[in-house]
């Protein structure tokens, strides 16, 4: 079993081992709706095809791989994985690990109802909202007779801001992006075609290299 109750979500306190997780895949069986918080000592998991994940850290480092890019995860930070995306998760230090693991009818649900958007791979930072939320979640997983209602609100509290944040980090790159065709754009009537393409192509190579690159991704803020 990958999660601890026969309810709608699972709460655990240690990690799945890595092969009960790939041989659930490989039979086809669907990710529950689980949520882990555990004190995690020299942890190493690798590439593992996982639902809509939020990581987050509440005290300590760690580090997260998703797609081809290794993120630097710390005590002020979270990352996003999209839904059918392979991650993996080392901590090399203790690290209290407080891991959101989303099912596809859960998410499908909560979207139906809130109309969210669609949640890409991030790293960013967490604002007093979003550490709010998170704080009002904790003390109930550690209650031995928990509140199924009161956790799954919570739980919903912790997936709307984290939506929130990511929503407000694509408006902030969008907006950057457009600040920075401005210039080449004034340009266009005297080089016209050609430059678009230019600048079509620096973009293109920028998204490209944050993507595929192996460089330390910057966790993002809202500003």
């Amino acid at each position: 079993m990958l999660c601890s109750a026969a309810s709608s979500f699972g709460v655990r306190r240690d990690f799945p081992p890595v092969s009960q997780l790939k041989a659930a895949r490989a039979a086809g069986q669907p990710w529950p709706t689980v949520v882990i918080h555990t004190l995690a000592r020299e942890e190493y998991r690798p590439d593992i095809e996982g639902p809509l994940c939020l990581f987050v850290n509440l005290r300590g480092k760690g580090r997260t791989k998703i797609g081809n890019r290794w993120l630097e995860l710390d005590a002020a930070s979270f990352a996003v994985s999209e839904a059918g995306q392979t991650f993996t998760l080392e901590y090399e230090k203790p690290v209290e690990a407080l891991n959101f693991y989303f099912s596809d009818d859960w998410v499908k649900d909560v979207r139906q109802g809130a109309g969210s958007a669609q949640s890409p791979s991030r790293l960013g930072v967490r604002d007093s909202r979003l550490d709010a939320a998170l704080g009002r979640i904790v003390p109930l997983l550690a209650q031995r007779a928990r509140n199924e209602l009161a956790l799954e609100q919570s739980l919903l509290g912790v997936f709307v801001n984290v939506q929130r944040v990511v929503m407000a980090l694509q408006e902030q790159g969008r907006q950057a992006e457009c600040a920075a065709m401005n210039g080449p754009l004034a340009l266009v009537p005297y080089f016209g075609v050609p430059l678009l393409w230019f600048c079509h192509i620096v973009v293109l190579a920028r998204s490209a290299r944050e993507l595929g690159g192996t460089a330390q991704v910057k966790p993002e803020r809202i500003a």
